[in-house]
């Protein structure tokens, strides 16, 4: 019976994992490390690292962040007994932790600080669900109105920071949220077998926060934004996108999501 079992999908970034594992400093845990197969060198590497951390590692075919994490949670449900199921990125470094501080919240699924080189803080993803901002985003996308997807955006920017600031002046310590990070998510056990299979597998890169939220929400789950529990997101990278590229997996990935959603 693990506190903690991780799912830590990688693809080539074999420092980063270093660095994850250097820094994990918590007691009744489990790593399980899923490897997205670049070559036979990458995964030598990477097995050898998980192996000599005590940690559990498959290797899939790279197939995106939400077909290797659905595999990593199969493995997770079939092989150990534990209270909270850890989805993180390898380039995520954990400075504070401790599953006491949500044991009482009714939620099931957690999303934490995550601040980044920049010190821009990216939870939460989406405070709230505006489906005719969703709609305005996915026509941006289908028609590729650079232009409304530019409003868009500085939509959903003034939104979090309304929330982050009435958040603020709240004094909360907590608050339920749309969507969170897909860079570390924490969910508890009851809401992995309810949500299982988290990812569309369709979806290669983006859009996994979004999908997530809405099967959340269809289920009745509650995701919650919790500060006190704090990470660091280096956000290198498993690999390095062109912007044009970046731009057309994020496009597709979006109306897939939305398609599969609201239409």
């Amino acid at each position: 019976m693990y506190d903690y079992v991780f799912i830590v999908l990688v693809y080539r970034n074999y420092d980063d994992l270093y660095d994850f594992f250097t820094h994990l400093k918590l007691s009744n845990y489990k790593v399980i490390i899923v490897n997205s197969f670049y070559d036979k060198q990458s995964e030598h590497k990477i097995k050898n690292l998980a192996l000599s951390f005590g940690a559990d590692f498959i290797s899939v075919p790279n197939k995106g962040y939400g077909a290797g994490n659905n595999v990593g949670c199969k493995y997770a449900l079939e092989k150990y007994s534990f209270k909270y199921l850890i989805i993180s990125n390898p380039d995520v470094i954990i400075d504070k932790i401790d599953y006491h501080i949500i044991d009482e919240i009714n939620a099931g699924i957690f999303g934490v600080e995550i601040v980044n080189k920049k010190n821009k803080k990216q939870n939460p993803f989406m405070p709230y669900n505006i489906k005719w901002l969703d709609k305005l985003k996915y026509w941006s996308y289908k028609y590729d109105n650079y232009y409304l997807a530019m409003f868009i955006c500085g939509i959903f920017s003034i939104i979090r920071k309304l929330f982050s600031l009435v958040f603020i002046l709240s004094r909360r310590k907590w608050a339920y949220v749309y969507a969170i990070h897909g860079s570390f998510v924490i969910l508890r056990r009851s809401a992995v077998e309810n949500l299982f299979p988290l990812y569309n597998e369709k979806i290669f890169l983006f859009a996994e926060e979004e999908y997530l939220a809405q099967k959340a929400k269809k289920h009745n789950i509650k995701t919650i934004y919790i500060p006190l529990l704090k990470v660091f997101h280096k956000e290198d990278g498993s690999i390095s996108l062109e912007k044009i590229i970046t731009k057309k997996i994020s496009k597709e990935s979006y109306i897939t999501f939305y398609e599969s959603n609201y239409c």
